[in-house]
């Protein structure tokens, strides 16, 4: 997946994501900081088609200049919705569901 992102031209950067899945409690793994680089707009779309894919849960996704960032659900056993997750919040995690980027933390409220 990340090859693809790249190939696409995204930029991309691991980084440690930690969730409640559905039904169990909160767990770590490896994930992705995604961005535009290049502004072709059409991010969410290729993420949502590769979460798809390669069969993943669910993205996070804030547009560029809004506050507040959605969950987009991509299988039916998720869910195949948006919810509004809330404004970015760096460095204050008051959440189980946030990623660490090197020594930071970004969450939403």
């Amino acid at each position: 997946m990340q090859r693809k992102l790249r190939s696409l031209g995204y930029g991309v950067h691991k980084v440690r994501g930690c969730y409640n899945e559905v039904g169990k409690p909160a767990t770590r793994e490896n994930s992705f900081l995604v961005f535009d680089k290049y502004q072709t707009f059409r991010l969410k779309e290729d993420v949502r088609a590769l979460s798809e894919k390669y069969e993943q849960d669910c993205f996070l996704f804030k547009p560029k200049g809004e506050e507040q960032a959605l969950l987009i659900g991509t299988n039916d056993a998720f869910g195949r919705r948006e919810q509004i997750l809330g404004r970015v919040r760096i460095n204050m995690s008051d959440s189980e569901n946030y990623s660490e980027i090197g020594s930071g933390i970004i969450s939403f409220d």
